[in-house]
């Protein structure tokens, strides 16, 4: 169903399914920036409607598999399935395996090891902080009818559609909760505790980049930990209001104002994510 005659001979052909405010999908697309690896094809996640989709491309048949994004299908010169990247780790692996001429790896040989552990410790505070932005949603009274009314789909507002889909939004902060488990009882600390540990390794370098004096996954990582606690501003990444408002942990954006000044900056020196990743037709 691919139109691969826009695809250049020789070179993999990359189907990328994201959520663009989503720090995992940053995460992946920042990196793909940095390295210089274009995807052909970009597509927002539609969930429920992309779910039998992204099954078959991972193979995800257990229907108590849980579906994430994002997800990045390379297919081969000649239009053959070559593999599924399935996170946005195996996504700044293969770019930093496909990197274009010229651009220093993400993941330096001598220290790629420790990178990944890093990376490791961060995505638990991404999971930490995904699980508060979803305990807020259900506590105020005012996010899910503004997430309704900002992100429904136009028929869900219609007339006798309205109550069914403000019922479906009202279930969204539970479902995901399901979705994605974690502990409430240690969230607040796994989150601040990470962010420590940013402030941390900061300190002991040259307060720039955390492993080094150039960047690497791990700053990237990082980033995306300050994003579940800081969203970005919407010139560096689109994001409705309602979530950027939910996203928002205030206690933590509060005590570690340094790092989200050190995000904030990491993005000017390196604006990969305002960047086209779409290759040229």
């Amino acid at each position: 169903l691919i139109n691969f005659w826009v695809h250049i001979m020789g070179q993999d052909w990359l189907d990328l399914t994201h959520i663009t405010f989503s720090p995992w999908s940053i995460k992946a697309r920042w990196a793909l920036a940095e390295l210089g690896v274009q995807v052909d094809r970009l597509s927002e996640n539609r969930p429920g409607i992309d779910d039998l989709w992204l099954r078959y491309v991972t193979s995800r048949w257990n229907w108590s598999d849980v579906l994430t994004v994002p997800v990045c299908v390379v297919y081969d010169s000649n239009g053959r399935w070559k593999q599924t990247l399935p996170e946005s780790l195996d996504i700044a692996l293969y770019a930093d395996d496909h990197r274009s001429p010229g651009k220093d790896s993400l993941f330096p040989s001598s220290q790629k090891e420790e990178i990944l552990s890093w990376n490791t410790e961060m995505d638990k505070g991404q999971r930490a902080s995904r699980s508060l932005f979803f305990y807020q949603a259900q506590t105020d009274p005012t996010i899910i009818p503004e997430m309704f009314e900002q992100m429904a789909p136009t028929l869900f507002k219609w007339g006798p559609m309205r109550p069914i889909g403000l019922r479906i939004f009202s279930g969204i902060p539970q479902t995901m909760l399901a979705k994605y488990p974690t502990d409430a009882s240690t969230d607040p600390d796994v989150v601040r505790d990470v962010l420590l540990k940013i402030r941390s390794r900061l300190a002991s370098g040259n307060g720039e980049y955390l492993f080094g004096d150039r960047l690497t996954y791990a700053d990237i990582s990082s980033a995306a930990v300050i994003q579940g606690i800081a969203p970005i501003s919407d010139d560096v990444v689109r994001c409705p209001a309602v979530m950027r408002r939910a996203a928002t942990l205030e206690p933590y954006a509060a005590e570690f104002p340094d790092l989200v000044r050190w995000r904030d900056d990491l993005h000017k020196k390196h604006p990969g994510l305002s960047q086209d990743i779409v290759r040229k037709k």
